[in-house]
C-alpha cells in the first residue's frame, strides 16, 4: 500500500500481492500502470540478524517518544560488524519508537536498531512532520519482527544510496510495513512476510 506516496522506478510484488494507492512513475510523466506488476518472482535468502557483540550494545527499555540522536557523540558504545563501525541499540519488550508531531530521531554514524519480540505490535509508529533524519555519511539499519508504520512527511535520508536506510522484516509468518500519507522514503526494505 503506497497511500499517497510516490515510487520513482518500479513497484513489483509477487502473484499474491497488490500495489494500491500512490504513484509509480519514471523521472517524467505521471502514474504508469506498466510500472506496477504482480509477477515478481525471485529467491532471496531469508533476512536475518547480523552477528553482533551483545555485550557492546545500548539497551532501550521504554518507548522513544521525543527528539533523540543515536550514534556517534551520544555516549553509546560502538562495535565493528563486518568491517564497519556501528552503534547498536537493542529494544527490549517495552521499547519501541512512537513519534508524533514535530519530533524526530537523527542518526550520527552507522546506527543499528534490533527490535525483536514485537510480533503483532508496532515496533515503529511515526506520524507527523519529521520522523527520521539520516544525514550524509550516516546510516540506519532496522531489524524487527514487529510492524512498522510511517505516515506523514517523515524521512529525510540525504545520502545518495537507498542502502543507507535498511529495514529487515524478520517475522517468519506475518508483519505489516505501511508507508502512507506524504511519506517519502529512500530505503531498502527486505521483509518477505510483510
Amino acid at each position: 500500500m503506497l497511500g499517497s506516496g510516490t515510487v520513482y522506478g518500479y513497484a513489483k510484488v509477487g502473484p499474491d500481492g497488490t500495489i494500491t494507492g500512490g504513484t509509480v512513475r519514471g523521472l517524467t510523466g505521471g502514474d504508469d500502470a506498466a510500472r506496477r506488476t504482480n509477477d515478481f518472482n525471485a529467491t532471496f535468502p531469508a533476512p536475518s540478524l547480523p552477528s553482533y557483540n551483545a555485550a557492546a550494545v545500548t539497551t532501550i527499555s521504554s518507548s522513544v517518544t521525543g527528539t533523540t540522536t543515536y550514534g556517534s557523540g551520544t555516549g553509546a558504545v560502538s562495535q565493528v560488524i563486518n568491517g564497519k563501525t556501528y552503534y547498536v541499540y537493542v529494544f527490549t519488550s517495552g521499547g519501541n519508537i512512537d513519534l508524533h508531531g514535530n519530533t524526530h530521531i537523527t542518526t550520527s554514524g552507522n546506527v543499528m536498531f534490533i527490535m525483536q519480540g514485537k510480533s503483532g505490535t508496532d515496533a515503529i509508529n511515526i506520524t507527523g512532520n519529521q520522523g527520521v533524519i539520516i544525514p550524509d555519511g550516516s546510516s540506519m539499519e532496522i531489524y524487527t519482527d514487529g510492524n512498522i508504520k510511517l505516515a506523514g512527511n517523515n524521512t529525510e535520508n540525504t545520502n545518495a544510496s537507498p542502502s543507507t536506510m535498511l529495514i529487515k522484516g524478520l517475522n517468519p509468518t506475518s508483519q505489516t510495513i505501511t508507508i502512507s500519507g506524504t511519506a517519502d522514503i529512500k530505503a531498502i526494505i527486505d521483509a518477505p512476510k510483510a
